[in-house]
């Protein structure tokens, strides 16, 4: 079946159930937080939930990663920073009655390979990857470039771009980053056991050891730039 949006381009229909009315009002809160209109508060709460709708609950919990919820504040984001970038290519695909064509990808907002350490989800990242390379990621939600540049003609926004997103590399490089970022982990973990524990038996040793630590753990840090791999979509900015 083929629907037309009301510039006259058409989109195939998935078997998929899509909610047009809750994506609507999804890409609609969505570009008013990035004009500063509403703040994250109302983009949490208001933000509708459809689970038989795949984009809704994907794109919710991609851009729940990018805004504080804690404390309530108005967006930040800079003029085509990744997050700006990301935010509206969400918002067009929301247009759209698109079918959201992406494997399960939980764990790919992950935004550094630390936080998978610590959350365990490092040990997906084979799995994670794969998937990511099961369409254009750069283009996420969307599933390839085509259909990205097809709705950005449609809806006319032009401005809407690919962007790289949070990635975990595969490959002999990625696997030696990987296993330097849990050293990193590792480092910091432990220094900070050390000191903590210190404060409690009050030992000179574990004082020592902490300290070296941190220590090392932040010289890790420094030199990560330099063991990073490039992200296979690195030169890929726009479409």
């Amino acid at each position: 079946m083929e629907l037309r949006c009301s510039s006259g381009a058409s989109f195939i229909a998935s078997n998929n159930v899509t909610n047009q009315q809750a994506r609507t009002k999804a890409a609609s809160l969505i570009r008013a937080f990035l004009l500063g209109k509403v703040d994250n508060f109302v983009l949490m709460e208001d933000f509708p939930r459809d689970q038989n709708d795949r984009a809704l609950n994907a794109i919710e919990r991609r851009l729940w990663f990018h805004y504080d919820d804690v404390k309530r504040r108005h967006c930040g984001f800079l003029l085509d920073s990744p997050e700006e970038v990301l935010f509206r290519r969400c918002a067009l695909f929301l247009d759209t009655t698109l079918e959201y064509e992406w494997p399960d990808l939980r764990g790919h907002n992950l935004a550094h390979p630390i936080i998978a350490i610590l959350t365990g989800d490092i040990f997906r990242f084979r799995r994670v990857q794969h998937g990511k390379e099961a369409g254009e990621y750069a283009v996420w939600p969307f599933f390839r470039r085509s259909d990205m540049a097809d709705a950005k003609g449609a809806y006319g926004q032009n401005e809407v771009k690919a962007d790289d997103g949070p990635w975990l590399p595969t490959g002999t490089s990625g696997k030696i980053w990987v296993a330097y970022m849990a050293l990193q982990t590792l480092f910091l973990l432990g220094g900070l056991s050390a000191l903590i524990a210190c404060l409690c038996i009050r030992s000179e040793t574990l004082l020592l050891a902490g300290i070296a630590g941190v220590i090392l753990y932040l010289l890790l840090f420094a030199l990560d730039r330099f063991v990073r791999p490039q992200s296979s979509h690195s030169s890929v900015r726009s479409a």
